[in-house]
């Protein structure tokens, strides 16, 4: 089907609390902010999830009027929801998770419909590597671009796995401590190279409130991050990033480097706009006219300053 994204990825509810305050059973879940954004963009997003009983009316209906497509949508009725709680320091250079129950997403086994198995795009959102890989393997014929998100936890708990199905994706999206820790690099070339040669041909490094980096074999470039006036909750702000990203690609259909260079600024902005609430609150004003807006202003930025300083070189290479 021609500019649809498959998304997989959880539907979650949050407790958050940061120095502008504390939100309980707020919506969140990579599932949930990466398909919102990508629904931002004239491509079909459909979104394979499960939610459990507590899960409120009123969020699938803030899902759907953003244009996610929810009809494979897995309510079971026999647990709750997935759950995080967790605390961001002062700064938001780190956070501390308080609670995490993984609720009807214990021994899931999602099924991929015939109707989805020929995406433009499948992203494989942050979740256990068995059940990206099930995910994977029910797709006879690979898709395009296959895109793969993954955080420490399991570059802890489930390393093999992880690398199994980190060989057989286009694009790995990854922060900087992850890269470090999952290659054992200290700098972030040294952790790209490295992970490109696990299979990706693409990589993307998130370095927080500094940008990103994108990577090919012979090339790279970084985009630093918009600014904003005040960061409430970076809570989902690599998912969005993630969902601008590869909503450009879908609607160019143009997978070069030099394009992904402009999908970077996409996913930028997108982010920008979640981290000014808590949740998924702030997403509610992005428009293509908002992104378009800011889109203009961060293209202003980057003439200035096309390239990371020293100083984020230095922040971002371990000692």
């Amino acid at each position: 089907m021609d500019n649809l994204i498959v998304v997989f990825g959880p539907i979650a509810y949050d407790d958050i609390e940061t120095q502008h305050g504390r939100v309980k059973k707020i919506l969140g879940g990579c599932g949930a902010y990466t398909s919102v954004v990508v629904s931002s963009y004239p491509v079909e997003c459909s979104l394979i999830s499960r939610v459990g009983k507590d899960f409120q009316q009123s969020d699938k209906d803030f899902l759907i009027s953003k244009g996610v497509d929810l009809e494979y949508l897995e309510i079971d009725q026999t647990g709750n929801t997935l759950f995080w709680s967790g605390c961001y320091s002062q700064d938001f250079a780190s956070r501390s998770t308080r609670e995490t129950k993984v609720g009807v997403f214990a021994n899931h086994a999602p099924i991929v419909p015939k109707t989805l198995k020929k995406p433009e795009i499948l992203v494989l959102g942050n979740i256990s590597p068995k059940i990206q890989w099930s995910i994977w393997n029910q797709f006879s014929t690979k898709p395009p671009l296959t895109v793969l998100d993954t955080m420490n936890y399991w570059i802890d708990s489930q390393l093999k796995n992880l690398k199994q199905i980190i060989s057989k994706v286009d694009l790995l999206s990854i922060n900087n401590e992850e890269a470090f820790s999952l290659t054992n690099e200290s700098r972030i070339h040294d952790a790209a190279e490295k992970l490109m040669g696990m299979g990706p041909q693409y990589i993307i490094i998130k370095i927080g409130a500094y940008g990103a980096f994108l990577f090919s074999k012979h090339q790279y470039d970084y985009s630093p991050a918009y600014p904003v006036d005040q960061t409430a909750d970076p809570t989902g702000a690599g998912d969005c990033f993630l969902g601008g990203f590869v909503g450009f690609l879908s609607e160019t259909k143009d997978y070069s480097f030099e394009n992904m260079k402009l999908a970077m600024h996409h996913g930028t902005v997108s982010a920008s706009f979640v981290v000014e609430d808590f949740g998924l609150r702030n997403l509610v004003h992005l428009t293509k006219a908002s992104r378009n807006t800011r889109l203009k202003q961060y293209n202003t930025l980057i003439q200035l300053k096309p390239e990371p300083s020293p100083q984020v070189y230095e922040r971002f290479h371990q000692a």
